[in-house]
């Protein structure tokens, strides 16, 4: 089992449950809004530093709040376990680069099998 993300802690048995701390769970939330807002993680960075808003990152119990980047801001955008949906065996995808008569071109390349299962929360 890996370890839950920023917002979210581990309780019994390996189940996830959102964190107790309501600054954590409003520094996630805030990410998400802001992007809904300007629509790009440039922006979003940005933003949190001009407000000198911190974000959360949890190093075994504690917490410790420090600037979000670009890539940091990504990778909380882009993370499955903030969605309803559910990842069995997720794999990643990379481009392989092929020449052809036209010049070099990419193509995506699935590097393993990979199921998507929606939920709907109520």
């Amino acid at each position: 089992m890996s370890r839950p993300p920023v917002g979210y802690v581990e309780s019994v048995k390996g189940k996830w449950v959102k964190d107790p701390d309501p600054a954590v769970r409003e520094a996630v939330q805030r990410v998400f809004d802001l992007y809904l807002e300007v629509r790009s993680i440039h922006k979003v960075a940005r933003s949190l530093r001009d407000r000198q808003l911190l974000f959360p990152k949890r190093k075994g119990g504690d917490v410790r709040w420090e600037i979000l980047h670009p890539l940091g801001v990504l990778r909380v955008l882009t993370n499955p376990n903030y969605t309803s949906d559910y990842h069995f065996r997720r794999r990643d995808f990379f481009r392989r680069m092929t020449r052809g008569l036209n010049g070099w071109s990419a193509s995506p390349r699935l590097t393993g099998s990979s199921v998507r299962i929606t939920t709907t929360l109520t």
